[in-house]
């Protein structure tokens, strides 16, 4: 039986993770490429967050969501295919073998990312194809589920830009899958592609640990090395100033009237 992915916005890069304790004296290179594998995870979790939250506060009642609120969606959508295109960047430059359905969502993620970065330059074609095509930014379908357990659901497919009648909106299928509230199975559709957005968190979400657990044993064998060549205590090797940070400043500011 093949395993079902589901995500539901919990941390892909956890707070106690390695990443964010990355040693001061690591090659640089390889300092920024997992700093921005942390930053891509956390992004990730936030576009998902807001993504369904958004779908949850405008509920069935499809006459009343905004004009905002529709973009909000497809922004949040289109943030997270951004990041997994990021993210497959960054395992590449790791040379980071991945599991293959994530591979294959990853390789969607940079088709739907390249389509946006060439829109102008298709759309001439667009404009000329026969038969049906996605909506020009995408369309994004999700099921809004009903009871516990769940009995029912709504199942809501949000686009932007004008309607030329020849669009494609697929609707995303519940039939066998877990759904869970508040809203659940969000799946953009764009330039003739279909990604599910949960399945691959999911995947990377549990993917992590393992890759965390490779970097630890690696560090401290690597610290073990240096502090031989160089004399150096292993302990200052691998000591980190983590990551992150907020900075407030308080300023005074003139009355522009006197």
């Amino acid at each position: 039986m093949t395993k079902e992915f589901h995500y539901c916005g919990e941390a892909i890069i956890p707070a106690g993770s390695i990443l964010r304790q990355l040693p001061d004296a690591l090659d640089a290179a390889q300092k920024m490429r997992f700093d921005a594998l942390t930053y891509s995870g956390d992004a990730l979790q936030h576009s998902w967050i807001v993504m369904r939250d958004t779908a949850a506060s405008a509920g069935p009642d499809v006459g009343q969501i905004s004009d905002l609120e529709r973009v909000g969606l497809l922004l949040s959508a289109w943030s997270i295919v951004d990041q997994l295109n990021a993210v497959r960047q960054i395992f590449q430059s790791l040379k980071k073998t991945v599991p293959s359905n994530l591979q294959a969502a990853l390789e969607t993620a940079r088709k739907m990312r390249n389509g946006m970065d060439h829109l102008d330059q298709k759309i001439p074609n667009l404009s000329k194809k026969k038969g049906t095509g996605s909506a020009l930014f995408g369309s994004l379908s999700y099921c809004l589920p009903r009871g516990v357990p769940v009995t029912s659901a709504t199942l809501v497919v949000v686009a932007s830009g004008a309607v030329h009648g020849t669009q494609e909106w697929p609707v995303t299928n519940p039939a066998g899958k877990v759904v869970r509230g508040p809203a659940d199975l969000f799946q953009l559709t764009a330039f003739d592609a279909t990604l599910e957005l949960g399945p691959p968190l999911a995947i990377l979400r549990d993917w992590i640990p393992g890759l965390c657990a490779e970097l630890n044993t690696q560090l401290i064998a690597w610290a073990a090395s240096t502090s031989e060549k160089q004399g150096v205590d292993p302990k200052k090797l691998l000591q980190s100033r983590g990551g992150g940070c907020v900075v407030a400043a308080m300023t005074w500011i003139p009355d522009p009237s006197s």
